[in-house]
């Protein structure tokens, strides 16, 4: 044997918090009249189309559903806690309660809403099931996760197609003063 390779032990690998999240949500393949783990068998069977299981496939936001979200979301998170007669501090520290995972997450969450970050459409993928679980609780929603982003994704095709309207939030003013704050760019 080499000196310079030392042999492998199993169960050694660091886990990252994103490979941690995937197996505390794996579930395995069971046999739905039996409740048995499927064999290997059985798993050629579905691989070859003979044998069909009543199992759903977690969903994901799509590259182009999660760049349609990332333009919205802070703007309408900030809308619905005005419109509900929330203030900004009152509404970051319900959304700070309702998060689960780690505070900078929910931190980021406000900043997004005031305006001072945005996601990445990669970040927002990652953590939309945290984004919209903190959303439903703090604005009191009876839709699910998927039923919000599908809400929201026809929002933002709508105000695709339609010219802006100003919103009337006190964030989103500040947002607008910000904008033509900045002058004209060097080639006007």
């Amino acid at each position: 044997m080499c000196q310079h390779f030392r042999p492998c032990r199993l169960g050694t690998a660091a886990l990252t918090p994103r490979l941690e999240g995937i197996l505390a949500a794996y579930q395995p393949l069971v046999e739905p009249a039996s409740q048995a783990p499927i064999g290997a068998g059985e798993l050629m069977a579905i691989y070859l189309g003979y044998l069909r299981l009543p199992i759903e496939i977690p969903r994901s936001l799509t590259p182009e559903e999660a760049e349609l979200l990332c333009g919205l979301i802070g703007e309408w998170l900030d809308g619905q806690i005005s419109q509900r007669g929330l203030g900004f501090r009152e509404a970051a520290r319900r959304l700070q309660e309702a998060w689960e995972g780690e505070p900078a997450g929910a931190e980021r969450l406000v900043r997004v809403i005031g305006g001072m970050d945005d996601y990445s459409p990669r970040q927002l993928t990652e953590e939309w099931e945290r984004i919209s679980a903190a959303a439903i609780e703090v604005l009191a929603l009876e839709q699910g996760p998927w039923e919000l982003a599908d809400a929201l994704l026809e929002l933002a095709r709508q105000q695709k197609q339609k010219p802006p309207v100003a919103a009337a939030t006190p964030i989103a003013r500040a947002r607008r003063r910000r904008s033509t704050a900045k002058g004209p760019s060097k080639g006007d």
